[in-house]
């Protein structure tokens, strides 16, 4: 196999890292594990739990840390979950679920030990300016165990690139809401993340300014160009286009993610 170029790794792991790196968040034995300790709430355990190796602090810190949620729901969330066990202990318990979700279904790989060593060295080379989240998850302690540790390295680099991913939308002045609904599947995201009251006044607004159906929005994904499309049903003024396609264009701040990557 020929070797890939540093870009060419990016967009091949983006996609795999986001989604395996985020299965066991709210996976039903995720939040057994949370009940068991005490959660009613499933969600209030999620934000406990992922924001608790930011330590005992304002819920403002942890709107700006998880950056795609509404921050009414994350005070509420936030608040309910930590007064379970203090978010320390919640972050730690999380990070055991993390942990046990993966040692559950990687047991037996192939080539785990090699996955390790190689997220290691990106996890343990990538700076923490910035990137609040990550920094706090990079200091837990990972796991002896290989399928564990894999795993558990795969949700480290989804917490890296979730970071630079905020990073990059902030300073191409991209807003949370804006960010959630270029994605294709954003006005489920919208909804997940508490934002429905206000997804459809922001989608009609991007109609409103757009005269040929194309809004162009700097984002610098990686440096890829990707179309998006989000509808605009049951949103727009009578007459207004119907979907508006929204295009990553390549940026400055695309470099970010590629220098993170690049000690691989």
């Amino acid at each position: 196999m020929a070797d890939m170029t540093v870009p060419e790794c990016v967009r091949a792991l983006a996609g795999p890292i986001g989604d395996l790196g985020a299965r066991w968040m709210l996976h039903p034995e995720t939040l057994q594990a949370g009940a068991d300790a005490g959660y009613s709430n499933g969600f209030a355990w999620y934000f406990a739990g992922r924001g608790g190796v930011l330590g005992d602090v304002d819920a403002d810190v942890v709107v700006s840390a998880f950056a795609y949620f509404e921050p009414n729901l994350v005070h509420k969330m936030w608040d309910s979950g930590i007064a379970v066990e203090g978010p320390r202990a919640a972050g730690h318990r999380f990070a055991q679920a993390c942990a046990d979700w993966g040692q559950r279904r990687l047991t037996g790989v192939v080539g785990l030990d090699r996955l390790a060593a190689l997220a290691d060295k990106v996890i343990d080379s990538a700076p923490v300016e910035g990137l609040t989240l990550f920094a706090g998850w990079r200091a837990e302690s990972r796991p002896s165990d290989a399928a564990a540790r894999a795993y558990f390295d795969i949700h480290l680099l989804r917490e890296l690139r979730g970071c630079v991913h905020i990073i990059a939308t902030t300073v191409n002045g991209v807003g949370a809401l804006e960010s959630i609904l270029t994605d294709a599947n954003g006005t489920a995201y919208a909804v997940t993340g508490a934002y429905n009251a206000q997804a459809g006044s922001i989608m009609t607004d991007w109609v409103a300014k757009s005269t040929t159906g194309n809004f162009l929005i700097g984002i610098g994904q990686a440096g890829t160009t990707a179309a998006y499309t989000a509808s605009t049903a049951g949103t727009t003024a009578p007459g207004a286009a119907t979907n508006v396609d929204f295009q990553v264009s390549n940026t400055p701040s695309s470099t970010v993610i590629i220098g993170l990557i690049g000690k691989l």
